[in-house]
């Protein structure tokens, strides 16, 4: 697999002439508020710029209360379990990991540096992905399937013994006490 190409900041200056950014329409916040994944931004040195409603509704943590916190100081207070972030800022590269929240919802979370021009990292995006109800379909599928061993089981063992006792009735006129010692 092709390691993928850092992401280069190219904003222009103040938003002029860009709708994206600039005074014509706040696209980038109506696309940022209505993703259902939830998105974390820290600047280069691990302090939260922001948060969507998303990532709020899954981690159970409010922005109000995050915003200009630093990763390191949420990791070593156990707000967080792990920093994505941290670990794309030490390795210079996007970083994939499975978080777990105090609201009981697990996430797959991808940590994404954003370099300048000159190859500082100047942002990290994190985009995470509820899986809770993965995991939950999955848990079930895996108590269905344990069902069905045992559904299997006992009805082998029910054709065995039926099989005995049609063999005993053929063959044996007394055979009662021999198909039993089967069951």
């Amino acid at each position: 697999m092709a390691k993928r190409q850092p992401t280069v900041l190219r904003v222009p200056e103040n938003g002029a002439g860009d709708p994206f950014f600039g005074r014509q329409g706040n696209w980038f916040e109506v696309i940022f508020e209505s993703s259902y994944d939830g998105f974390y931004i820290t600047d280069g040195n691990a302090i939260t710029l922001t948060l969507n409603k998303s990532y709020e509704t899954i981690s159970g943590l409010r922005k109000e209360e995050m915003v200009g916190r630093s990763m390191a100081e949420l990791v070593a207070s156990r707000v967080i379990s792990a920093s994505g972030t941290l670990l794309a800022l030490e390795r210079r590269e996007p970083v994939t990991m499975e978080q777990q929240f105090k609201t009981g919802k697990r996430a797959i979370i991808t940590s994404t540096p954003v370099f300048d021009s000159e190859s500082n990292i100047v942002m990290v995006v994190t985009n995470v992905r509820d899986v809770t109800e993965l995991y939950s379909l999955k848990e079930q599928l895996e108590q269905s399937e344990e069902r069905n061993r045992l559904y299997s089981a006992e009805l082998e063992a029910a054709r065995s013994r039926q099989g005995c006792q049609n063999a005993c009735q053929r063959k044996f006129s007394r055979c009662s006490l021999l198909c039993h010692s089967h069951t």
